[in-house]
């Protein structure tokens, strides 16, 4: 499978996702559980995947990548209960997760920067558009 496909199947899981998260949120649920339970979950389908199609996990050295994964897992933390904060008070979670996903614009950029990817004409403009369009939600 290319990146495109699972890029877009990936979009539509987010979306029942998203729909199924707003469910949850109406029924009263709090942030901090609407991040907790489903990772709960998440660890036990994760670990019978592994079971099942016999994946390892890459064993990395305690140096800087040690540092590196304690950051992921307090920012990926953080994102998901602010993020669930920002959806459960939006008049609608399109226009939270609008804002949140722009990060693509900001991640083209930054990876540019930092890692020499490649960057075109396309993504710039598609960028302009992107936060051409966060104005527009944005805005009274």
């Amino acid at each position: 499978m290319n990146w495109v496909f699972i890029s877009f199947t990936t979009m539509v899981i987010v979306t029942v996702m998203d729909i199924l998260y707003r469910y949850i949120m109406k029924k009263g649920y709090k942030p901090f559980d609407i991040v907790f339970y489903p990772f709960i979950i998440g660890i036990l389908v994760a670990l019978i995947w592994m079971l099942i199609g016999k994946h390892t996990i890459t064993k990395f050295k305690c140096n800087i990548d040690c540092i590196v994964f304690i950051i992921l897992g307090i920012l990926f933390f953080m994102s998901f209960i602010l993020l669930r904060n920002a959806q459960s008070t939006s008049p609608n979670i399109g226009y939270v997760n609008s804002i949140v996903y722009s990060s693509a614009v900001f991640t083209i950029i930054l990876t540019s920067i930092v890692y020499g990817d490649h960057i075109s004409i396309k993504a710039i403009l598609g960028g302009v558009l992107i936060l051409s369009g966060l104005f527009l939600i944005t805005c009274k």
